[in-house]
């Protein structure tokens, strides 16, 4: 039984504990936010480069926010904790076709201003070392990748439309992509050993 189903029929006239009434009434809203967040999950392919890494920061605040308990709130005022303000270490973020890993943050010894230090990673051109300013965290629609968003080996965001072989789009159930994975299997060094290949023989993918 759902939590809407439950409270529709304990809530027509029947007296309800309040403690029962305040848990279904929590998992009603996060039945509500997992449902939004698959909706846009399901739709974001069809969206213009721009916006998808946007999409899928906005799907992964609904889950978040529906792992949450609910709370009283003023008008306006929002249920989820206060989102960082910049990039964060040893975090990856998608931006369009475009995967920026920050390493760490670097502040100016006067002005104290921030700078995101990293690698930027794009599909058509070697891996750039890049320091970040907020203007870029605010105009370039960052979005925090998970590890299910990136390649286990080249670490750029899978693109599921690419499916080329040595495309981005997720090489069927594993964590690489299929470039990496062809890149993995065409090889011709004897003593060749990559994530790919330790994770075919059940090591570490990573």
């Amino acid at each position: 039984m759902s939590a809407r189903d439950w409270l529709y029929r304990n809530l027509t006239g029947a007296v309800v504990d309040s403690e029962l009434t305040s848990a279904h009434l929590d998992a009603y809203r996060a039945e509500v936010l997992r449902e939004a967040a698959d909706a846009i999950d399901f739709g974001k392919r069809r969206f213009p480069d721009e916006v998808r890494g946007g999409a899928s920061w906005a799907a992964r605040m609904l889950r978040r926010m529906a792992a949450e308990p609910g709370k009283d709130t003023r008008k306006g005022e929002s249920t989820c904790a206060s989102a960082p303000d910049f990039f964060q270490p040893d975090r990856t973020y998608i931006s369009g076709r475009t995967t920026f890993r920050c390493d760490t943050i670097s502040t100016h010894p006067t002005t104290g201003e921030r700078r995101a230090l990293g690698w930027e990673m794009q599909y058509d051109r070697d891996d750039e070392p890049v320091a970040l300013d907020q203007r870029n965290y605010e105009a370039s629609g960052w979005a925090e990748a998970t590890p299910a968003d990136t390649c286990g080996r080249c670490r750029h965001v899978f693109d599921p439309e690419d499916t080329s072989f040595d495309g981005l789009a997720r090489s069927g159930n594993s964590p690489f992509c299929r470039r990496c994975v062809d890149w993995c299997h065409e090889s011709t060094d004897a003593f060749h050993v990559c994530a790919v290949c330790r994770a075919a023989e059940g090591g570490d993918a990573v």
